[in-house]
């Protein structure tokens, strides 16, 4: 009975889940028709996102248009976050080259418009980027370069998750001392209450990081 009622459970979640999710589509797409502009475009991005994860060719096609849009009208910011998008989908897609491309042109348009919390974006962004690479000179390099723009924007909870990333490449580069370095600072700006998924991600690692470096105790 327990195990019935479980499945139960279960079932009203996911379909609850799957009804949110196409009445989000739905009311995306049905927005578009009568948007223009700055705003056509941000509903654009979102659609971008909303596909990311379940529908390349709809996330690409959406993005693609997003951004030619926002060229046409001189819209800066919104065609950095579709950059962003579509670098994103090709990674998923495997298609580093595309991917890395578009990232390097979000780059020049974050630093042509001095928008520091963007470059931190892109920043990270070529850091996950070249660790699926296994490229971790070039990682450990943009992760740095997120790291320091992090902090002096305050943007602390993306500084946590840096300091992950920044531990787990200089694991892979078996530098346990340093890898627990960055992930005692990366505990520093977190909590198991306000950012629990990087709280519970830097103790995992930190755990880690000691097992290799032979401190079982610890």
């Amino acid at each position: 009975m327990k195990h019935l009622l479980l499945c139960l459970i279960l079932i009203v979640h996911i379909s609850n889940v799957i009804w949110a999710n196409t009445s989000q589509e739905d009311s995306l797409l049905k927005v578009l028709q009568y948007q223009k502009d700055t705003v056509r475009i941000n509903t654009l991005n979102e659609l971008t996102w909303y596909y990311l994860n379940h529908d390349f060719d709809k996330a690409e096609f959406m993005g693609l248009t997003a951004l030619k849009e926002a060229n046409e009208i001189g819209f800066f910011l919104g065609a950095l976050t579709v950059h962003r998008r579509l670098s994103d989908i090709y990674r998923q897609s495997n298609n580093y080259k595309k991917s890395q491309s578009h990232l390097f042109q979000a780059l020049r348009i974050a630093d042509s418009i001095s928008n520091p919390v963007e470059t931190l974006k892109v920043y990270a962004g070529l850091g996950n980027l070249y660790t699926d690479l296994d490229n971790f000179a070039d990682a450990l390099k943009y992760y740095k370069k997120a790291e320091e723009i992090a902090l002096t924007t305050q943007q602390y909870s993306v500084y946590a998750s840096i300091c992950n990333n920044l531990g787990l490449v200089l694991e892979n580069s078996n530098q346990f001392e340093n890898a627990k370095r960055y992930y005692l600072k990366g505990l520093k700006y977190t909590d198991s209450i306000h950012f629990e998924a990087d709280y519970y991600n830097l103790i995992q690692h930190l755990g880690s990081a000691y097992f290799y470096l032979g401190d079982i105790d610890s």
